[in-house]
């Protein structure tokens, strides 16, 4: 799969392997660190904004309910805002919930195309936090600058093949 060969080529700082998780029809990743500790590493779909528009922030808006809880989530936190060589908007945030850390990438493309590349510290399968700490913010957005990573992340015609 050329997004895996992609990943691999730019493995950031700080990760030894990335490997796909077993039966996984996602962009969904299992990365390990040196020590051996894993964090995890997925791409997902928002929603369509109008062309040229720029993502929200997650540091703005509503945090939003606990579905195992029914309490508030915690707020996002660290918000940065960027912008990627191809012109896209992005906008970073990190939270804890549940001892679960996740960093999260949002991309705006210039044609309003949603996507996000995330980080997180527990294995959704199981449930089962990693050990490992999440990838960072500026990592996330680095690996985004990359065109071959940009692509398969936006789903853009010069990643078929």
């Amino acid at each position: 799969m050329r997004s895996l060969a992609a990943l691999r080529a730019q493995l950031p700082a700080g990760l030894a392997t990335i490997e796909e998780y077993p039966g996984d029809v996602s962009l969904s990743y299992l990365a390990t660190r040196p020590d051996g500790r894993k964090t995890t590493l997925s791409s997902g779909v928002g929603t369509r904004h109008a062309p040229g528009s720029a993502p929200e922030s997650p540091c703005e808006s509503d945090p939003g309910i606990n579905k195992e809880t029914g309490g508030a989530l915690p707020a996002w936190t660290d918000c940065v805002r960027g912008i990627l060589p191809d012109g896209s908007k992005t906008v970073t945030g990190s939270r804890t919930v549940d001892g679960d850390t996740i960093v999260e990438l949002i991309i705006t493309t210039p044609d309003g195309t949603v996507r996000t590349l995330a980080s997180g510290t527990r294995d959704d399968r199981t449930g089962v936090l990693l050990g490992g700490p999440p990838l960072t913010g500026s990592q996330l957005f680095t690996l985004a600058s990359r065109p071959d990573i940009l692509s398969t992340i936006t789903g853009a015609a010069s990643d078929a093949g």
